[in-house]
């Protein structure tokens, strides 16, 4: 990426801490009572929302919609059917196993601890990510992980995040303008819009002779088969499949177009740079 880099995707993540900090008197200054008070009613409402969340039933969330979503078998090739119902049944797998290998019996001491580890994370990512003229102005770091603060220290995070934003708000506008640039002589509709993919996963990718061809099960868009014509991968930090799409850019080139996409892997939780040059970029969209 050029421009939206994993930097520049990690800081756009991280720059709304203050928003999720309720100004309180009492964090003006240390008090062991009122941490222990803090501490004991949030931890109650966690373990509440915990048990609560370890009795929802997969299905009742996430209801088996294939035949509302792709029809019946008699509407399309029995090829079609099938590779939607294997493609569809593939990722609602992925979604139950996930649900399966998390934990399903409340237990109040793990949750407790677990809860605390929370907390102590919280805690360590304050002091790594603030500077020092802030952290020395905190009266209890452990409170401020609770997201309380003084006023005082809520307007210097505030002002501090801004100011770490900016070169991510610049960095959007310089790309901006290189993108028009780039694209300042064409007339007509060039190519398929990707930016639609954001949040889409990553069922599968392959190559076909000159074309790639990558499999997406759209958050905001529809299902189906990107495809990089007369693709040249430049780039490719790992495996792409089970991953999340999650930016984009694309320049004009004299052959046709340079891509570069974003992804994140949820496992890994590592960002992963994907570049290519095509000649054209289309979309086929999943019968129903």
């Amino acid at each position: 990426m050029k421009y939206f880099t994993k930097e520049w995707y990690e800081t756009r993540q991280n720059a709304d801490l203050h928003h999720l900090l309720m100004v309180s008197k009492r964090a003006e200054s240390f008090s062991e009572d009122y941490y222990q008070t803090l501490y004991k009613k949030q931890e109650k409402v966690w373990l509440k929302q915990h048990e609560d969340l370890l009795n929802v039933i997969f299905e009742d969330i996430t209801p088996d919609e294939f035949a509302a979503k792709y029809g019946k078998s008699g509407e399309q090739s029995h090829a079609e059917f099938e590779a939607n119902k294997n493609k569809y049944y593939h990722v609602r797998g992925i979604m139950l196993q996930d649900c399966i290998e998390g934990e399903r019996v409340f237990c109040l001491e793990q949750a407790k601890s677990f809860f605390r580890q929370i907390i102590e994370s919280n805690t360590e990512y304050l002091k790594a990510e603030l500077p020092k003229r802030i952290l020395k102005k905190v009266a209890d770091i452990r409170v401020l992980a609770l997201n309380r603060a003084a006023e005082s220290i809520k307007q210097e995070i505030a002002y501090y995040n801004e100011e770490k934003v900016r070169p991510t708000q610049l960095a959007e506008e310089a790309y901006r303008k290189e993108h028009q640039e780039s694209f300042k002589n064409e007339t007509t509709p060039y190519y398929y819009d990707i930016s639609c993919f954001h949040d889409s996963m990553v069922i599968s990718c392959q190559r076909k002779d000159a074309d790639f061809f990558i499999t997406i099960c759209g958050m905001y868009a529809d299902d189906g088969q990107l495809i990089f014509r007369n693709c040249t991968v430049q780039k490719q930090d790992q495996p792409l499949e089970g991953t999340y799409w999650k930016d984009q850019e694309i320049y004009k080139t004299k052959e046709g177009y340079n891509v570069h996409v974003l992804f994140y892997n949820p496992d890994t939780r590592q960002r992963i740079d994907f570049i290519v040059n095509a000649t054209d970029i289309a979309f086929e969209k999943h019968k129903k």
